[in-house]
């Protein structure tokens, strides 16, 4: 089964990503990595008019902290990101 046609958006910015979400109201639907988006839009379960990419967000994608304090890990950090930052800021202390 084919998806649907939609709109295919990629903000710059959490703000821009959230405006578009606004602008497009229950029409829009969020998407990043490891979804089940697509297969249910393939299964007419879910028909977003646009779709709305956050993989690519910086601001998503970070991890922040100290050895001490422990570390802060943004919604979409990979495991591999948070492997390598931890056993840096151990390293460091």
């Amino acid at each position: 089964m084919r998806l649907p046609k939609f709109e295919y958006r990629i903000p710059q910015t959490i703000a821009e990503a959230v405006k578009i979400m606004a602008d497009t109201g229950p029409e829009g639907q969020y998407v990043a990595g490891g979804t089940d988006l697509y297969p249910n839009m393939k299964r007419r379960q879910q028909m977003p008019k646009t779709v709305i990419s956050v993989m690519r967000l910086d601001e998503l994608n970070q991890i922040t902290g100290t050895g001490s304090h422990g570390l802060e890990s943004a919604p979409q950090s990979r495991l591999q990101t948070s492997a390598t930052t931890q056993s840096s800021i151990m390293s460091i202390q």
